[in-house]
């Protein structure tokens, strides 16, 4: 079960590292503006963060809270968990490998390939 203590455990061990994760903004806009039904939404910009998502602070905690072996970690994803692994690594200086699909997005696999050690593509069809 996670509690207050557990919580307050991973902001220490991120605060370990302050130069990876971003204080993101967070925008207050009326509900109205949005079509929404209510007085006020907030926003929390968090894809300013790190690797585009909040991600990132959740890659970069399971890093440090677990033994990582030196041959480094293995993602299999193409998406933002595949980015914020490949830059958590790389902030911590570990080895990353990431398995992602040929449909990857461009910016996907340009984001991944500045900090992984190399990529492994995977058909989508071997999936199915």
């Amino acid at each position: 079960m996670i509690d207050r203590a557990a919580i307050a455990a991973a902001r220490r061990q991120l605060a370990t590292q302050p130069d990876f994760l971003r204080t993101t903004p967070l925008m207050r806009v009326s509900g109205r503006s949005l079509g929404v039904d209510c007085a006020e939404v907030w926003l929390k910009l968090e894809h300013l963060q790190v690797g585009g998502s909040f991600k990132a602070r959740g890659m970069l905690y399971r890093l440090l809270a677990n033994p990582v072996p030196e041959s480094g970690v293995i993602i299999a994803s193409g998406g933002n968990a595949g980015i914020a692994v490949a830059a958590a690594a790389q902030a911590l200086g570990m080895l990353a490998e990431r398995s992602m699909q040929l449909q990857a997005t461009v910016q996907e696999g340009v984001l991944m390939l500045g900090n992984s050690r190399h990529q492994v593509d995977i058909e989508p069809q071997r999936w199915k």
